[in-house]
C-alpha cells in the first residue's frame, strides 16, 4: 500500500512538472502581430513595375521563346513591343549611349509596320490606403518620362492613365504629350531620340485603380510607311496636393 502511494505521489509531482513547462511554453511563444497596414506606401513613389525598360520577361516554354524576346516584364503588351539594348539596332543608337538622363541599358521601342495607326502596352496599378484622402480631393497624379522615336518620322509615344472607379468604372484620363518627331533633338549618331514630358492633375474623387498605358501613335497622319516609338525612364506618382 506504501508502494503504491508513493507511486501515486510520485505521478502527481511529474504531471505538476509537465503543467508548469507547457505554461512556461505557452507564455515564451510570440504573440502574432496584429494586422497592419500594406507594406508598400502608394504617395510618393513611382508605382510603375518595369519604368525603366531594364527587366526582361523570360519564355515560358521553349515554343514561346521567340514570341517573348525581349518582351517588357510586368507589362500587358501587342505584338513588336520589346525592351532593347542602346545600341542593339545599329541605326537608332548605335553608340549604345542611353537617349536619357539617368538611362542604363535598354530602352521600350514600339514597332509600327505599314498601315498601323497604333499599338500599347499597358499595367494595372494598385490605390491602397488613400481612399479617404483622393475622395477629399488631396491627391494628385505625375505622369513623366522620356518619349520619342525616329527623328522627323512618322510615329511618337506618350504615356498616359485612365483612373477607375467600382465596377471599374473610368472616371478620367491623364496623359503626357507625345512629341512631335520633327522637334525632337538631333541626335549625334543614329536617327532616334528622346524628349522628357511631365505632367499632372488632380486624381478624381472615387478612384480605386489605375490603369497605366504606354502608347505609340502616328503622328504625322501618314499610315504607309514603317515607323517607331520609343520611351526611357516612365513613372507614374500619386502625390498630396500642395496646399
Amino acid at each position: 500500500m506504501l508502494v503504491g502511494t508513493m507511486f501515486v505521489s510520485r505521478l502527481s509531482c511529474l504531471l505538476a512538472v509537465a503543467t508548469l513547462l507547457s505554461a512556461c511554453r505557452e507564455k515564451a511563444a510570440p504573440t502574432p502581430p496584429p494586422p497592419s497596414a500594406p507594406s508598400v506606401e502608394t504617395l510618393g513613389r513611382n508605382l510603375l513595375i518595369n519604368d525603366d525598360a531594364e527587366a526582361v520577361k523570360l519564355p515560358e516554354t521553349t515554343v514561346t521563346k521567340n514570341a517573348q524576346k525581349d518582351a517588357p516584364e510586368g507589362w500587358e503588351h501587342t505584338a513588336d513591343v520589346t525592351t532593347t539594348e542602346y545600341g542593339g539596332t545599329a541605326d537608332e543608337w548605335p553608340d549604345a549611349k542611353a537617349g536619357c538622363q539617368d538611362g542604363q541599358k535598354r530602352y521600350f521601342r514600339l514597332a509600327l509596320a505599314l498601315n498601323e495607326t497604333s499599338k500599347s502596352m499597358h499595367q494595372s496599378l494598385a490605390v491602397t490606403g488613400i481612399d479617404a484622402a483622393i475622395d477629399a480631393g488631396q491627391v494628385e497624379c505625375a505622369l513623366g518620362g522620356w518619349f520619342g522615336g525616329w527623328v522627323d518620322g512618322d510615329a511618337s509615344a506618350k504615356l498616359e492613365v485612365d483612373f477607375l472607379g467600382a465596377g471599374d468604372k473610368k472616371l478620367g484620363t491623364l496623359a503626357t504629350e507625345a512629341p512631335d518627331p520633327s522637334t525632337l533633338p538631333k541626335p549625334g549618331a543614329g536617327r532616334a531620340s528622346l524628349m522628357k514630358q511631365l505632367t499632372a492633375a488632380a486624381v478624381p474623387a472615387g478612384t480605386r485603380r489605375i490603369e497605366a498605358r504606354l502608347v505609340a501613335a502616328r503622328t504625322t497622319g501618314r499610315a504607309d510607311t514603317n515607323a517607331v516609338a520609343a520611351a526611357d525612364n516612365l513613372s507614374v506618382v500619386l502625390r498630396k496636393k500642395a496646399p
